[in-house]
């Protein structure tokens, strides 16, 4: 595996804040790790925690809040990945889940931090991470040249309310547009900065789901992912646009449980015929 660029800790609050437990009941050997799109929050997945347990789905729901948004809208966001991806790191080997197997589920950015995540968990706990779920992005070596976070406000405010993810209140509530751009600034910063090493891959089993109709991503830049994982890859595709995962909420949820069974009930010389 690639070796990862060391990133400086400037230390950013408690792993408390970091990691939210939104499952309810017993505790389980197996970790769901949900990481946010970009301007996204932990709460946004307490709907697929719930949906999980009632599917029997025996994981803990652990969601990651981000600075910068809701109850730490007084921290500076981080606006680079890779640091992003380095202090989750950090946050996760010091919490209670360090020992707990993981899979793990990014939704857009959530996806690449997800990807960024994963190299890092699994050059320092070999084992830990039993498969990783992207979500709604292309691959990390696929990049575009439009950037969403050069628009003006109003601009930028249309487009991601256009995406589906962000409340439509934002284009008529100045307050509010205050207290969320600048997170959500932030985030677009950081993946559409975001850059890794085109040989860089992860040794767990890849399942990627995308939107029929999404425009943020191509089949081509789906297939992409094959390139970043030394095992094959699982493709799932969904009616609905770019937040496909809320619109085939049910779907989707069937999805990741059939997932989680297979990644951590399977040896890995066994997956490639998943």
């Amino acid at each position: 595996m690639n070796a990862i660029p060391p990133h400086p800790s400037e230390h950013i609050g408690t792993t408390q804040n970091w990691l939210r437990r939104l499952s309810t009941g017993p505790t389980h050997r197996t970790a769901l790790l949900c990481l946010p799109f970009a301007g996204g929050a932990a709460p946004w997945f307490a709907p697929l925690a719930t949906r999980l347990a009632s599917l029997g789905c025996a994981a803990d729901v652990v969601a990651v809040q981000y600075p910068g948004r809701q109850d730490r809208y007084r921290e500076r966001p981080i606006d680079d990945l890779h640091v992003l991806a380095s202090e989750l790191h950090r946050h996760w080997i010091t919490s209670a889940y360090a020992g707990t197997e993981v899979v793990v589920f990014g939704h857009s950015m959530g996806a690449a931090l997800g990807f960024e995540f994963v190299r890092r968990l699994t050059d320092s706990s070999p084992g830990a991470v039993r498969g990783l779920i992207v979500s709604g992005r292309r691959a990390p070596t696929c990049v575009r040249p439009e950037r969403a976070s050069d628009l003006s406000d109003t601009e930028f405010v249309d487009f991601v309310v256009g995406l589906g993810g962000s409340d439509a209140r934002l284009a008529a509530d100045p307050d509010l547009r205050e207290l969320v751009l600048p997170a959500l600034r932030s985030d677009y910063t950081a993946i559409e900065d975001y850059r890794t090493d085109p040989a860089a891959r992860v040794a767990v089993p890849v399942a990627v789901y995308a939107g029929r109709a999404d425009t943020e991503t191509t089949p081509a830049e789906l297939s992409a992912w094959r390139h970043h994982t030394d095992l094959p890859i699982r493709t799932r595709l969904f009616d609905g646009g770019h937040f496909f995962v809320a619109e085939q909420a049910a779907a989707v949820t069937e999805a990741i449980a059939s997932d989680i069974t297979t990644m951590t009930t399977r040896r890995l010389p066994e997956v490639p015929g998943w």
